[in-house]
């Protein structure tokens, strides 16, 4: 088929640039409604309040054909987005005539001509199979009517300048690549969704609350107003049948006064509107009509009368306006009881997964002690983590999974296949965001990260508040963070105050507030000081994992007087030079303590770093090197001394197994290794044996293998002393988020 003559009727990939908007988000609706599958791209801007496109884009993000990325046109990598074959409606842009005058018209330069030449270049790179470009009347300026696509162009707005240049941009890659680009010229588009800046949108508020409304000119000029469904079916026809680089009016609907367009609006409130007069503005056009020709030969004419397009609009209003007066959060309100629905609960549990399986590990613990309390509970669980594809996982637990990153600095990332950030970034956002509307759980529990990866979480916490009243929003955060002037320095200027103050019902701290009062110490303030539990700390049910004999992984009958020791590097992204001190560690001792050592590299480690502690390890009699290991409880159950980092998970299996424990923490990035180290010195059950500093460190940590197991165990209250019922806790208290409430309605 050549590429005049369109695209096959069959279900294609959609690409829909400005997704969220008025038009773009019917257009996703009618795309998906007709089978196709879609991507909708959307910066979100200001140029109208965001929470209005958020409303707009929220029942197509739970469907599952439709993909949300929210990005900017000119930092997304187009070219991953794209496919060969795409069909790209390309509808984004920085609207508005009269404000694109003075100094904002560098917000016009880059989103209407800069990023039409990414998404064109994008385009060509991937061989899509047409990109409908959304023009404007707004290219002909006062041009004689009716407007025809081959007369005078002649713009009479900075606005409709940008416009027309990014239409002559696509013209010429059709001309000089074959790029085909369809441009539709619309004309005064009104409807549902229909953005608070324009004309009909401002009468009907005014008059429906008795405010004056301001008309520009004595409002007998003439628009050709076209209802938002009638330009929808005009983009679809211009897909499937659209002529390259001809351009196409999209028009034709009412020609009418502006006067006998605010009779309509009146008629159908039901109240007479309070004019107030003003000059007409520079650059506003006198008056438009559509030459339709070119439509009509589309087969897509306006079958859509301003009587009814204008009652639509009036109605579609008036539920709204309701609506944007009470939803979002009052700042410091406490958590309201809301009514729960008969359905089963769900939970949703989210967790960056940046870098090592504490996240990982976590919410799993979290989630198997649901589903064995509630085995009728929805759990569905948001990991980024690469290892989510090994994982084991409980029964009843539904996984989504986010593209992979990993950490490589102070809050840098980079993905772990070869994509680009921006790209990584805006799918992520957009399969987090889109998951929550899809589940609508009753209870969203975000791990550690209140922002998420570099604020991906920024758009599902706002949905969640403007689009699901009934969700509680928890969030979970590890005992010890980092140092407190540096978690304070670092909340207060990526906002994270105002976002616990905000978006968060419940803030659950996985710890002691005796141990550790990271309430206090983070500067949480009072408000939200009152949302915040303190659960204890999380041990793991020996019931997640499979129940094996751990005693089996120790390669020598044990002797009278061998020592089982067991060398943890967590996830070891960073454990190799501590791996590699403990076999230096246990190389210096074994003729004193004799057995075995095990050390487990763990499943992030680099090949070569991993290569190098096989190597060392083979040298070393005594010594079993295993990659990595899904019974980790099982092993710890079987050792006699545990030698890990300063990990949660880490510190607190090899605890609640009541074992000597010599702990070896990373002090950077973060100090919150040494910190729970050093908390667990002062309770008597652990010694320290820090990587960093001068010295020997496998002489370090030898010493403090031989002092952990001389001291013998610790006594009783000294295991008393830290509270490892958290994860029954947090069970309950997600739970009994869950619970119906009942809702008595006053006589």
């Amino acid at each position: 088929m050549s590429e005049s003559e369109g695209i096959d009727a069959r279900p294609y990939r959609a690409v829909v640039t400005g997704a969220a908007g008025f038009i773009g988000s019917h257009l996703v609706e009618a795309l998906l409604e007709l089978g196709h599958e879609v991507v909708g791209i959307d910066a979100f801007t200001s140029s109208y309040p965001p929470a209005l496109k958020r409303s707009n884009i929220a029942a197509a993000s739970a469907h599952p054909c439709f993909d949300l990325l929210p990005a900017d046109l000119n930092e997304l990598d187009l070219v991953e987005v794209l496919r060969p074959d795409d069909v790209i409606f390309h509808l984004g842009g920085q609207p508005g005539v009269r404000a694109s005058w003075g100094k904002d018209f560098v917000d016009y330069t880059r989103a209407n001509i800069d990023a039409t030449q990414r998404v064109l270049e994008a385009a060509r790179a991937r061989q899509a199979a047409r990109i409908v470009f959304a023009s404007s009347s707004s290219v002909y300026g006062d041009a004689p009517l009716p407007m025809r696509e081959d007369g005078p162009l002649h713009p009479v707005s900075p606005y409709g300048v940008t416009k027309l240049t990014a239409e002559l941009l696509g013209l010429v890659y059709w001309k000089a690549f074959g790029l085909p680009v369809v441009p539709l010229r619309f004309f005064s588009v009104y409807g549902p969704r229909q953005r608070p800046d324009m004309a009909f949108n401002r009468f009907i508020d005014a008059i429906a609350q008795g405010k004056p409304i301001v008309v520009f000119g004595d409002g007998s000029q003439r628009r050709d107003f076209t209802y938002v469904g009638d330009v929808v079916a005009a983009l679809l026809a211009a897909a499937a049948h659209g002529r390259p680089g001809e351009p196409i009016n999209v028009g034709g609907g009412s020609t009418v006064t502006l006067a006998q367009s605010i009779a309509i609006i009146e008629r159908r409130i039901g109240r007479k509107a309070l004019i107030e007069q003003n000059p007409a503005p520079p650059g506003d056009a006198r008056d438009t009509q559509a030459a339709t020709d070119r439509l009509h030969a589309l087969g897509a004419m306006p079958r859509v009368r301003i009587e009814d397009g204008l009652a639509q609009q009036v109605a579609w209003q008036l539920r709204s306006m309701p609506g944007q007066v009470s939803r979002g959060v009052v700042a410091g309100a406490p958590p309201t009881q809301r009514a729960r629905s008969g359905s089963a609960p769900r939970i949703l549990l989210y967790s960056h997964d940046t870098y090592g399986l504490g996240h990982l590990r976590r919410n799993t613990a979290i989630a198997h002690g649901l589903v064995q309390r509630s085995p009728e509970l929805e759990v569905t669980l948001l990991t980024g983590s690469p290892m989510a594809e090994q994982w084991p996982f409980p029964d009843g637990v539904s996984i989504v999974r986010l593209p992979p990153v990993v950490k490589v600095g102070a809050e840098e990332y980079q993905p772990v296949q070869a994509r680009s950030m921006s790209a990584v970034r805006a799918e992520r956002a957009g399969i987090i965001a889109s998951t929550l509307l899809r589940v609508r759980p009753d209870v969203f529990l975000v791990d550690h990260a209140p922002l998420g990866m570099k604020g991906e979480l920024g758009l599902a916490l706002k949905m969640a508040r403007e689009e699901l009243p009934d969700t509680r929003v928890v969030l979970g955060l590890r005992d010890v963070l980092d140092e407190p002037d540096v978690v304070r320095a670092t909340w207060s200027a990526q906002g994270v105050y105002q976002i616990l103050e905000t978006a968060y019902d419940q803030i659950i701290v996985y710890g002691s507030r005796e141990l550790f009062d990271a309430a206090s110490e983070y500067g949480i303030p009072d408000s939200v000081a009152r949302r915040v539990q303190f659960s204890g700390y999380l041990a793991k049910d020996r019931g997640l994992e499979q129940s094996i004999d751990g005693r089996e992984t120790w390669a020598q009958a044990r002797r009278a007087g061998d020592r089982r020791v067991l060398v943890m590097g967590g996830g070891g992204g960073d454990a190799a030079p501590m791996l590699l001190a403990a076999i230096q560690a246990w190389d210096s001792l074994r003729y004193l303590l004799h057995g075995e050592a095990v050390i487990v590299v763990g499943p992030l480690m680099a090949p070569a770093d991993r290569a190098e502690v096989e190597r060392m390890g083979s040298q070393v009699a005594g010594v079993q090197v295993i990659r990595s290991s899904t019974t980790m409880l099982s092993l710890v159950a079987a050792a006699d001394l545990i030698v890990s980092m300063g990990g949660y998970n880490s510190v607190v299996e090899a605890v609640a197994a009541r074992k000597p424990l010599v702990i070896c923490p990373r002090t950077a990035p973060r100090r919150e290794q040494l910190m729970r180290a050093e908390i667990m010195a002062r309770l008597g059950l652990a010694q320290v044996a820090r990587l960093d500093g001068d010295g020997d460190v496998a002489g370090r940590i030898a010493d403090a293998m031989v002092a952990a197991l001389k001291a013998g165990p610790p006594p009783a209250h000294a295991w008393r002393s830290i509270d490892l019922r958290g994860t029954e806790r947090v069970t309950d208290l997600l739970l009994e988020m869950t619970a119906p409430v009942s809702v008595q309605v006053a006589a």
